[in-house]
């Protein structure tokens, strides 16, 4: 588990199922992933119980406000050792969560993989913010490339940026556990 000041980043568990529904089936938060919004809870469950399955290996977390534990509002962190990702319902867009997160995430990363060089993230180049997020934690543009996902019929493009571990400075965070 980690903690921040508002946030608290906790390993997937099957409970988080109707909270992580409400976010995977909405198109806006949608918009920008590798696949469609999810039509079924059944679609959601299969994703979930992925993520815990991959406990206590990966490095990602869903994230509950301190205010309000128990209620998810995002999941964000490495769902492969070198790549980051992160989702989080339209609702909390726009107040920081998501650096926040991240900038807890990033340290705790590249601690528990000390041969890790970088990690990378793939963005679909429409999501400006998302792309800003990332500059904003220092990650740097790496390149390009066009047609990478295939959505309901509709190609997406890609841009790639890195996260190196020799550059890295980031935020401190409250670690507990």
């Amino acid at each position: 588990m980690i903690q921040t000041h508002r946030l608290i980043l906790r390993p997937a568990r099957m409970e988080d199922l109707a909270d992580l529904h409400a976010i995977m089936s909405d198109a806006r938060a949608m918009r920008y992933w590798s696949h469609a919004a999810h039509a079924t809870t059944e679609r959601t469950e299969r994703y979930l119980t992925g993520m815990v399955a991959a406990v206590p290996e990966a490095e990602e977390y869903m994230v509950e406000l301190c205010t309000d534990p128990g209620r998810v509002i995002g999941k964000a962190g490495c769902w492969r050792p070198d790549e980051v990702g992160y989702i989080f319902h339209p609702d909390v867009w726009g107040n920081g969560y998501a650096y926040e997160a991240l900038a807890a995430i990033l340290p705790r990363a590249f601690a528990r993989n000390p041969d890790l060089q970088a990690i990378t993230a793939d963005v679909d180049p429409r999501n400006v913010a998302s792309v800003r997020l990332l500059e904003k934690l220092g990650f740097e543009h790496t390149g390009s490339a066009e047609n990478t996902f295939e959505v309901e019929g509709v190609w997406t493009d890609s841009v790639f940026l890195s996260l190196p571990r020799a550059r890295y400075a980031g935020p401190a965070a409250s670690i507990a556990g």
